[in-house]
């Protein structure tokens, strides 16, 4: 079975090397880890995990920035026409 639950900190190397064959950009693993610890982007999104419940592997990761209102604004106003 799988679930949904907010990253804690010990999850965020592993959900860091999730991404590292696409935004590594072949830098060490090291360096690359280092320099998603810290992103400014990354610690002002909310991290979410899918979790394997029988493993506790991490399947899945995903990122959630909070929208500026001038954005929400206009996405809300193309909605509209």
């Amino acid at each position: 079975m799988k679930r949904i639950r907010v990253a804690t900190i010990k999850d965020m190397e592993a959900i860091y090397m999730m991404g590292y064959d696409v935004w590594g950009e072949g830098m060490p693993i090291e360096k690359y880890v280092r320099s998603c610890h810290t992103s400014a982007k990354y610690k002002r999104g909310m991290w979410y995990v899918l979790e394997d419940t029988e493993t506790e592997e991490l399947v899945s990761s995903l990122i959630v920035h909070p929208l500026d209102n001038s954005i929400a604004r206009g996405l809300l106003l193309m909605a509209c026409f």
